[in-house]
């Protein structure tokens, strides 16, 4: 009974891990964490734009593409998130006040406060895109969620070449250890089905 046990304990276990690296396999959105610096290898060259979307950690969403821009990464700088509370700012705003207090002047920063989800972000920052005639853009978002918001994007213009760069998001950390880890990854396939079935 006890080896039974034993090997059914390590059947689930390796299960468990399969399904885990399944998870993260299909949301492994990076693009950008092997460049050292922005250089003429094909997929470490500067860009147009860097556009960040709000949602889980603004903050660290907004730090990550601080750091691009203070890098040389891109010349304009996009934040895009409605408020979450209509009596205060919205998450945009919010982002563009980090940026402002890590010293990018506020010429080269644009916000968009409208969008209230990811599908919103893409069809609202594009027009933005085609204002800036910018035609190569860094996508920075958490890394559980660059996978649909490049995917949205590339839905409303996939003239426009993107490329990613996850922000250091807690709330991914040992995702799998948690019920709000689980919730976000299934929310997150749920959410790449759902943007893949429309774009067919």
């Amino acid at each position: 009974m006890g080896r039974k046990l034993v090997v059914l304990l390590g059947s689930i276990a390796v299960v468990m891990v399969i399904v885990i690296c399944t998870i993260n396999r299909i949301l492994d959105e990076d693009d950008l964490s092997a460049c050292v610096s922005p250089s003429i290898l094909d997929n470490c060259t500067t860009a147009d734009a860097i556009v960040a979307v709000s949602g889980g950690d603004t903050e660290a969403r907004a730090i990550m593409a601080i750091r691009l821009f203070k890098a040389g990464w891109a010349r304009q700088i996009i934040f895009s998130g409605a408020s979450a509370d209509p009596d205060s700012i919205s998450n945009a705003e919010a982002m563009r006040r980090l940026a402002i207090e890590a010293g990018i002047p506020k010429r080269l920063i644009t916000v968009e406060e409208k969008s209230r989800d990811t599908k919103e972000n893409a069809e609202n920052t594009v027009k933005i895109l085609h204002e800036l005639r910018a035609k190569n853009v860094i996508l920075v978002s958490s890394p559980y969620h660059l996978k649909r918001v490049k995917l949205n994007f590339e839905y409303v213009d996939d003239t426009i070449y993107y490329r990613t760069m996850p922000a250091n998001d807690k709330l991914w950390h040992r995702w799998f250890l948690t019920k709000r880890g689980w919730a976000i990854a299934i929310t997150e396939l749920l959410g790449i089905a759902k943007v893949n079935a429309e774009s067919e």
